[in-house]
């Protein structure tokens, strides 16, 4: 009876650790477009612009963000970026004290039918 508690304890802790290599390799997160609205107060005089400062916010990132992830900066109705971010880098962007807000990229709805009309 001793030999079969010592193999079921084997199988036991043989399952526990496949379980647990099961949940750490989980899988990797999906890349969305956000659009991330600074306050430009918070800007670093060090930076010369707007841009500057953009790029540095993704690239002080624990998983930085390739060059070609920044979008676009805006500088003049509002401040801040669009970027191809994971959740997880956008929950980082935001414990920060620079940005108001973030938002996903969602598309919009047609309200009219009538817009070529006005175009003539």
């Amino acid at each position: 009876m001793s030999s079969w508690n010592y193999h079921f304890h084997i199988l036991l802790l043989l399952l526990f650790l496949l379980l647990g290599i099961n949940n750490a390799t989980s899988e990797p997160e999906e890349y969305k477009t956000y659009i991330v609205h600074m306050d430009h107060s918070h800007k670093p005089s060090s930076f010369l612009t707007y841009e500057s400062w953009h790029r540095n916010t993704l690239r002080s990132l624990s998983n930085p963000v390739d060059e070609e992830m920044l979008l676009y900066s805006y500088n003049h109705a509002m401040h801040g970026f669009s970027a191809r971010l994971t959740p997880s880098q956008v929950s980082e962007i935001k414990k920060s004290s620079a940005p108001i807000a973030t938002h996903d990229e969602r598309f919009g709805k047609l309200f009219t039918t009538h817009s070529p009309n006005f175009l003539d």
